[in-house]
């Protein structure tokens, strides 16, 4: 590939993902856990050099390096929510295929083409040039091999956009104890995606639409139209049967959450919103006081009470997830959407920054506007947060989001201070 972007996702990797991607050298195991839980399955749809998704090459066994009792759990300390499928590093393998491929499309020179598709010459005889957008060119095979450096950026985009890395119990926690602040739960409530970008400063996740209609245990989520990477001619995502139907989340009506070609037991389900992921709350279905949680449970109360809806004994049926993603990702600025509310995977980029988001719609959903502290968060322009609001340090100092770029300069420069 070119551009300088390896490098750039390499750090990313780097960053999100290094205790994911803790391995020792390739070993051949079991297939690739991927679009049939580990099933021998062959995508198609696209370029043979460009498909990481043929489910019959071996896959790689992951070592956790914070693995034996130097690294024991700390009863003190409370531990991710436990769900049956996700006990090992090996259940939390990166997505290996560019599902991401039509995003941070830059400008290439390439040769013109006629109506024909035919190269274009000039009077010199040689082919005439343009300068146009194109999406990145990885050069990843279906061999999974994670020491391939344009392999690892694909893992490093992924985990950035999709990973969220357990923090859903505690943006749960703040909803259910946060008194009344913060509920990530309302703030994706479907009959708001025509607005979402003008009331909370969110991009919407493109193959999603919005519903008036109740869905799973009552809740009005965005309905998916396709899977993610279903744009262009190559789709990593065709094929991909991850937890049909997830029958274990299903109400008494049957409704149930719909995966986006990932796997949900490591990225969770599309919640309409890019960088808030869906996932099944343990308390809920699983839990000790589970059956007490479902008999509580109301959702028009939950939108429409306040009371209800701020008690700590609500237990919400899903949590959501925050990635990377929420505060990094907006809209391309050479090839912005033609509606912001809906753009196209390729209208956007994943380092530019989220320069619309608004801390005061998002982080404080759930107070009224007369609060102070609906106008302490308010007062942070769009596209800035302060990092240490929680803080006692009496300031209220919020900057923009910064977009990630040069980084292998800023880290260069960085070292000589």
């Amino acid at each position: 590939m070119s551009m300088r972007l390896v490098p750039r996702y390499l750090l990313l990797c780097a960053l999100a993902g290094q205790v994911l991607f803790a391995q020792d050298s390739p070993t051949p195991g079991a297939p690739y856990p991927g679009a049939n839980g580990g099933k021998t399955t062959v995508q198609t749809g696209g370029p043979t050099g460009n498909i990481a998704g043929d489910q019959t090459k071996p896959g790689y066994q992951y070592v956790d390096k914070f693995s034996g009792p130097a690294w024991a759990v700390d009863p003190k300390h409370p531990v991710d929510f436990e769900w049956p499928g996700r006990s090992s590093i090996n259940d939390f393998r990166p997505e290996p295929r560019d599902v991401f491929h039509m995003m941070d499309q830059v400008v290439t020179e390439v040769a013109k083409v006629s109506t024909e598709n035919k190269p274009l010459l000039g009077a010199d005889g040689k082919p005439m040039m343009e300068r146009k957008l194109t999406p990145l060119q990885f050069n990843i095979t279906d061999t999974y091999d994670p020491s391939n450096p344009d392999q690892q950026a694909v893992f490093g985009r992924n985990t950035w956009m999709l990973w969220c890395g357990g923090d859903e119990d505690f943006w749960d926690w703040l909803a259910q104890k946060g008194y009344g602040v913060n509920d990530l739960l309302q703030v994706i409530d479907s009959r708001r995606r025509d607005s979402r970008l003008h009331d909370f400063g969110l991009i919407n996740q493109p193959g999603l639409k919005r519903s008036d209609t109740p869905g799973p245990w009552g809740l009005y989520l965005d309905t998916l139209e396709r899977k993610i990477g279903v744009e262009g001619n190559y789709s990593p995502a065709f094929g991909s049967t991850y937890d049909p139907g997830a029958q274990a989340y299903k109400d008494p009506q049957g409704r149930t959450l719909k995966n986006d070609g990932v796997n949900p037991l490591v990225y969770g389900y599309p919640s309409g919103v890019i960088g808030m992921r869906l996932f099944p709350n343990p308390n809920f279905f699983i839990g000790p006081d589970a059956k007490n949680a479902q008999a509580r449970w109301n959702a028009e109360a939950f939108y429409n009470d306040h009371a209800y809806a701020t008690d700590p004994r609500t237990v919400r049926p899903f949590t959501v997830g925050v990635s990377c993603a929420l505060c990094h990702v907006s809209t391309h600025p050479l090839n912005p959407p033609a509606n912001a509310e809906e753009p196209q995977w390729s209208n956007l980029s994943s380092i530019v920054g989220a320069q619309y988001f608004l801390t005061g719609g998002t982080i404080g959903s759930r107070l009224e506007k007369t609060n102070f502290l609906s106008q302490y968060l308010a007062s942070q322009q769009p596209g800035t947060i302060d990092t240490s609001m929680t803080a006692t340090d009496q300031i209220n100092n919020s900057n923009a989001m910064n977009a990630i770029f040069e980084m292998p300069a800023r880290v260069a420069r960085a070292q000589l201070n």
